[in-house]
């Protein structure tokens, strides 16, 4: 019995410098190279699934990723990456089936057993990685998804992102093939190795122009990882519990695939009480209340997993400038007032209370404005002194009402 093993490597390197790594060549703009087997070419950096077995006079052949240019000033190049059939006829009867075109940034490996020809004895899958030790929150890139119209095989376009550290050895199914971190024990979380992070998307429908898709990468655990890879299939075959079931001539489109480091904060918290009408693109707060020349106690919380944030104070005003592992940094201005509006001062003769959402007011107001602040001391709204109103505030918060010198601590 014949057997084909077909290992389709790939050539490396890492980003270097201080900032975080980004993905090589993930334009595809580089020279394109030879695939493993010289039957058609694959991106530098990346390996490419291509078949080339022959036995007997028969022969499976068939490359299945090639280079496209995306637009030709300037230059611009984009992978493109086809499901096709690969086989023929001989004596009168056909073999071979459809292949999955799929790249990778670890390693491509295909298996055929050549005394068959046949789908339920062969394999596929990809194995290993990229050096890799930091902690991306997306990947995104640019896709075209182009379907058969006469494919009867319902399939789908397949992205992974996965990082991991330690290394697992196996073996494949079909073929007792040796496989260093094969995508499908890595991904499963069953192996030696340990699995740190996760990102998955599949495109079912038609896209007919370059569209952005961001791919939020989930972390399993707080690690650091050693390895990372990124697998682009135009065939969601890996997937699927018959072996091969592969959508003929769906072709998938690929461009300028780049890591996110996120760097913006999802809140700031000033004593432990969130600002009011925080957002994450509003990058200056006027207004906030401090106690004489004490700031509060200044928390936030990022969006980036290896964000940091740095604070800087000069005069009333606070600096926080997040920084994302790649550099990136947004920075949020906080402009503080000295207010005595924290000061709660007791008063006998003025009774004030809310009860559902309505304020109730009791005593002399000596016809003063009534005022409420939030808890960072903001003016949120000012109102004649009534006996009962209801104000425009959130319910179950925290406020401070302000008539004259009296000031109450109010939940409504």
């Amino acid at each position: 019995m014949k057997k084909l093993i077909l290992f389709l490597c790939g050539i490396f390197s890492i980003a270097g410098g201080v900032h975080a790594q980004q993905i090589n060549n993930g334009n595809f703009d580089a020279p394109w190279v030879d695939d493993a087997l010289q039957v058609g070419m694959q991106p530098a950096g990346w390996s490419a699934v291509v078949a080339n077995a022959s036995a007997w006079g028969s022969t499976m052949k068939a490359s299945l990723v090639s280079q496209e240019t995306r637009t030709e000033s300037p230059v611009n190049y984009n992978a493109k990456l086809i499901n096709k059939f690969a086989g023929g006829s001989q004596w009168g009867v056909s073999y071979g089936f459809v292949l999955p075109g799929y790249i990778t940034l670890g390693n491509s490996w295909l298996y055929i057993n050549s005394s068959y020809f046949t789908v339920s004895t062969s394999d596929a899958g990809v194995q290993g990685g990229i050096e890799f030790s930091f902690r991306p929150d997306s990947l995104i890139g640019y896709f075209k998804y182009t379907p058969a119209q006469t494919n009867e095989i319902a399939d789908a376009a397949h992205i992974r992102i996965y990082s991991w550290s330690g290394t697992h050895t196996s073996t494949s199914e079909k073929g007792d093939i040796a496989l260093t971190d094969n995508m499908k024990d890595i991904w499963s979380g069953n192996s030696n190795a340990m699995l740190i992070s996760k990102g998955e998307y599949f495109i079912s429908e038609k896209i007919g122009e370059w569209t952005r898709i961001a791919i939020p990468i989930e972390y399993i655990n707080d690690d650091i990882p050693e390895k990372m890879n990124i697998y682009i299939s135009a065939s969601s075959f890996l997937t699927k519990d018959e072996p091969f079931t592969v959508g003929e001539n769906d072709i998938l489109r690929v461009d300028d695939l780049q890591f996110i480091y996120n760097h913006k904060l999802t809140e700031i918290t000033l004593d432990g009480t969130p600002i009011e009408g925080f957002d994450k693109e509003t990058l200056e707060y006027n207004g906030l209340s401090m106690k004489g020349n004490a700031f509060p106690e200044i928390s936030w919380k990022t969006d980036g997993k290896d964000a940091k944030v740095s604070k800087e104070t000069e005069g009333n005003t606070v600096k926080l400038t997040v920084t994302a592992a790649d550099g990136a940094q947004t920075v949020y201005i906080l402009n503080f007032t000295k207010t005595d509006a924290v000061e709660n001062i007791d008063n006998a003769s003025l009774k004030i209370y809310a009860n559902n959402g309505i304020l109730y007011i009791k005593g002399n107001t000596e016809n003063l404005p009534v005022e409420i602040y939030n808890m960072q001391g903001q003016l949120v709204s000012v109102h004649s002194a009534t006996e009962n109103f209801r104000p425009d505030v959130l319910t179950n918060s925290l406020y401070i009402i302000k008539i004259g010198e009296k000031v109450s601590r109010i939940l409504f």
